[in-house]
């Protein structure tokens, strides 16, 4: 079926993705991860990216629309314009220079093959006709960053949210399928939560470079716990400027933790279960169940960890 298998072990595929879906996004380019290495929060059903479908419509329409008064005398040359402004659109997304030149040169090729190629009788009547093909090479070049900034503005993702417990059944072991015959929303994804987590996060905390998601509130607690993370005697002001490297002594600590000391549970202001890790140096780090970045504390345990359940 030409599926990639996925190994619930190392927490990635046996074959590499053959395409950089994002090419803004750092786990995009292991390609041997699943959906951004997050296979909690994300399932990928087809290995279809909307953002390819959209990036092409868009960059092909734009290239219409800049070529309007050709296409008006030659309808049929609508195919090459659009086909130059959708591939050059696509291009983009990983190679905006490339998806440029792509739609410059072929818009070109497309005048030259309908006969829309203007009378050029002097070197500023070439200059002019360049500069209306290079700027429709720009348009082309921003397509796809305008039409990723789009899909982020409205909440449209690559992949879809794991919203059933359907979605997370794929974690599973082969033949133990916990999940069997339960379908629709998650009405119960306390169920989800206790039948799939437990091997999923002891596979994760074996697993090499693991990367912590970054949310909203992550910033502040960075900074309120730096001196956990070995950033202690800076200003608040100065750890704003420090979030890079906060982020990545993190990421360090998150990669060395005690498996056996891992507790799933509730914690203050959050309004599902998270998960508390100890590092080896004495750390807890504690992440939504998706693996985002929610505090961490310079201690082993506290009132929260007690009543956790472990993994």
């Amino acid at each position: 079926m030409n599926a990639r298998l996925y190994d619930p072990i190392t927490s990635r595929t046996l074959s590499p993705d053959n395409y950089v879906a994002d090419a803004d996004a750092t786990q995009a380019y292991n390609r041997y991860s699943y959906c951004h290495n997050n296979p909690m929060k994300y399932t990928d059903p087809d290995g279809n990216s909307p953002i390819l479908v959209a990036v092409a419509l868009f960059g092909g329409a734009l290239n219409m629309i800049s070529n309007a008064d050709k296409i008006a005398k030659d309808p049929w040359s609508a195919v090459g314009y659009f086909t130059s402004g959708a591939i050059g659109g696509m291009l983009s997304l990983t190679n905006p220079l490339a998806g440029g030149a792509f739609t410059t040169n072929m818009n070109i090729v497309t005048d030259i093959a309908f006969g829309n190629v203007p009378v050029i009788s002097n070197t500023s009547d070439a200059v002019s006709y360049l500069g209306f093909k290079v700027l429709d090479g720009v348009g082309a070049a921003g397509t796809g960053q305008l039409v990723k900034g789009l899909f982020n503005f409205i909440g449209i993702t690559s992949w879809s949210n794991t919203a059933t417990l359907t979605g997370v059944a794929h974690l599973t072991e082969p033949g133990t399928s916990i999940l069997k015959g339960v379908t629709g929303p998650t009405v119960g994804i306390e169920v989800a939560k206790k039948a799939t987590v437990a091997p999923v996060w002891s596979s994760v905390a074996n697993s090499s470079s693991q990367i912590l998601g970054w949310g909203n509130n992550a910033k502040g607690h960075l900074i309120k716990h730096a001196d956990a993370l070995g950033f202690g005697g800076y200003s608040p002001q100065q750890l704003q400027k420090m979030l890079p490297q906060l982020r990545s002594a993190a990421n360090q600590l998150y990669n060395d933790i005690n498996p056996a000391l891992t507790r799933i549970g509730r914690w203050t202001g959050q309004a599902d279960d998270v998960i508390m890790q100890i590092t080896n140096n004495g750390k807890m780090i504690v992440t939504k169940l998706n693996g985002e970045f929610v505090t961490i504390i310079n201690k082993t345990s506290n009132n929260w960890y007690k009543l956790a359940k472990p993994l």
